[in-house]
């Protein structure tokens, strides 16, 4: 590749980004770059000279590696080659990845035949289908387009016609009048965009699992009752006979055989308390069961218990099922009334030990005014957010402030057992502790979680991003977000709106690709550091040192004191640069956005 002035050349590695593409023939010149703090590197135009054969020839290079260096061979630009338009004569030709779609999925009306008049539908979508060996070739190009009012057969139909249509660079439409090169020669202008360009072209899902803030059992189609602090008043007569009945004889207990009226003990100074009971059968509902274990005793009258239904306290072993940390954030649970309780549902977050609730990590508090007297999911939202770590378990414990009464609430559980991280138990009091549920089951429940935004950034990219090659976080945002996205947003778009929240330190992220396609995310430094610019009334932009900057280096993304200003009332000297361009020809630096402004204003003041 031939060196061109001043000092810079462009050459093209292959979209394996393996070897360099050898493009005898033709000669470029560099006519303008940019960068800006949203990525780094943003776009580049070249111009190439040659034979009409080797320009053509440029058309098979889209999607290539593009890389300018300077004349000690320092990589001062690098993106991707995005289209190329050849001016020969009178015409003007090319192709471009814009449009460019080879992943489609149609989104339509869906109508039947009694909705043919109504022009009605149900909204649908035939999913993504993709041209296999263009996604090979150029990577994905993913597209979701809108469309009307179709049968399946028909949507289908129009998205294997736009794959045919849009799975390869689109062609640029001809333009006829043009001027060629001099001395009529043919030539090619070539355009280069940076990496993040790339990701508008891929749509980012995150609905579900640990990576979009959520650890659940959210299975209600096996849902069982679980009452949670039911219990009797204080009795001081109650019969137990060696036919294993218990008998109350003075009021009615409610004990019953549906569930979750099943299984109880007695507490207090029988002789027989603290023992579970499981109701076998009532033979007079309400007052005597037939109970096992079928060993009892009479107890004389005036025995002072309480009967109390077991499930006191409710805990739910759980673990995240991949590696993707979140703060758990709120719990879910359904719940219901039963009664007029006037106490607190308290949800609580703790580690485990030896398989028992230990550090208590936060807690959430469910009012009775937010319980339905019918099933219902309900939240708790925890006093603090938690990280929660893979491989290691927590405990989720449901209990009332209150004491145990007939007014009460119930729980619901899923008997179809369907969480396979961790178990289900219920608890007692201090003798008998906790106890498997006479049927076992598992807490229904939803954690729901933050994530830090540079984590999810870096999550975004890692999927989709498939043209960068890691994320490094300089910087750590410090402010959390719901991760879930429900697909119909572009990385590109995520992406800005999760950087554009900023910093806990109330500064901006700012994002940019580095020559090895590494994404560093960073803060925005503080004005008055040593990396601080200084710009002077001849143009130049300097380091603290006072020596000037390369204009062909394209220094942005750092603070430039502006040392003209004189005026006291003026309230601050120095701008923030977002986004340069540098005209090679003219040698010639342009500011072309400032923090917070969109005004374009150049370094040197030949030509605004």
């Amino acid at each position: 590749m031939s060196s061109l002035p001043p000092n810079l050349s462009f050459a093209l590695t292959d979209r394996t980004f393996t070897r360099t593409v050898l493009t005898p023939g033709i000669t470029f010149t560099v006519i303008e770059y940019s960068f800006s703090t949203d990525g780094g590197p943003k776009q580049c135009t070249i111009r190439a000279d040659g034979d009409i054969r080797s320009l053509e020839q440029l058309f098979i290079c889209l999607r290539d590696e593009g890389i300018i260096r300077d004349g000690t061979n320092d990589k001062v630009w690098w993106g991707c080659l995005w289209s190329a338009e050849i001016t020969n004569g009178k015409i003007s030709y090319g192709f471009t990845l814009d449009g460019m779609a080879n992943k489609i999925n149609i989104i339509y009306l869906q109508q039947t035949i009694n909705q043919a008049y109504s022009g009605s539908g149900t909204q649908a979508e035939t999913g993504f289908s993709s041209d296999t060996a263009a996604t090979a070739d150029y990577g994905t190009f993913e597209k979701r387009i809108r469309s009307g009012n179709l049968s399946a057969t028909a949507a289908t139909a129009e998205r294997a016609k736009n794959l045919a249509n849009l799975a390869y660079p689109l062609a640029i439409t001809p333009k006829v009048g043009s001027s060629s090169g001099a001395g009529g020669k043919p030539f090619a202008m070539i355009v280069c965009k940076g990496w993040p360009e790339t990701w508008a072209n891929r749509y980012y899902t995150n609905n579900s699992g640990a990576a979009a803030g959520f650890e659940r059992n959210d299975v209600v189609t096996s849902e069982a009752l679980q009452l949670l602090g039911m219990g009797q008043a204080a009795k001081t007569t109650i019969g137990f006979t060696s036919n294993n009945f218990i008998e109350d004889t003075t009021a009615s207990m409610l004990l019953g055989t549906a569930s979750p009226f099943n299984h109880f003990f007695i507490e207090g100074a029988a002789s027989n308390s603290n023992i579970a009971w499981q109701v076998l059968t009532s033979t007079e509902p309400g007052r005597k069961v037939t109970v096992t274990p079928t060993t009892v005793s009479t107890e004389a009258a005036g025995a002072s218990v309480v009967v109390k239904h077991v499930g006191q306290e409710i805990k739910q072993i759980i673990s995240l099922a991949t590696d993707n940390p979140f703060y758990a954030a709120a719990i879910d649970i359904r719940l219901q009334k039963s009664g007029t309780p006037t106490d607190n549902v308290l949800v609580k977050l703790y580690t485990v030990s030896g398989g028992l609730p230990n550090v208590l990590l936060a807690t959430g508090t469910i009012t009775p005014a937010e319980v339905p007297t019918y099933m219902s999911w309900v939240t708790a939202t925890l006093d603090a957010q938690v990280l929660l770590s893979f491989g290691t378990d927590y405990i989720i414990k449901v209990s009332r402030s209150g004491s145990v009464s007939t007014d009460c609430y119930i729980v619901g559980v899923d008997t179809g057992l369907n969480y396979a991280r961790g178990a289900m138990q219920l608890y007692t009091n201090s003798t008998l502790g906790w106890v498997n549920r006479l049927t076992n089951a598992d807490l229904i429940f939803r954690v729901a979680g933050v994530v830090e935004t540079t984590t999810q950034i870096s999550n975004v990219i890692t999927s989709v991003g498939e043209f960068i090659t890691g994320v490094q976080i300089d910087d750590a945002s410090g402010l959390r977000t719901v991760p879930y996205r429900d697909g119909t947003q572009t990385a590109k778009q995520v992406v800005a709106e999760l950087a554009k929240a900023g910093t806990s330190n109330n500064r901006r992220l700012l994002m940019k690709v580095t020559p090895e396609r590494k994404l560093v995310l960073y803060e925005e430094p503080v004005f008055g550091g040593a990396t601080d610019y200084s710009l002077d009334v001849d143009g130049e932009l300097r380091l603290r040192n006072d020596s000037s900057i390369p204009k062909h280096k394209c220094p942005y993304g750092q603070w430039a004191f502006i040392k003209p200003l004189q005026f006291a009332q003026v309230p601050s000297k120095q701008v923030f640069i977002d986004e340069v361009a540098y005209n090679v020809a003219r040698d010639e630096l342009k500011i072309v956005r400032t923090r917070d402004r969109k005004a374009e204003f150049d370094i040197t003041g030949v030509d605004r």
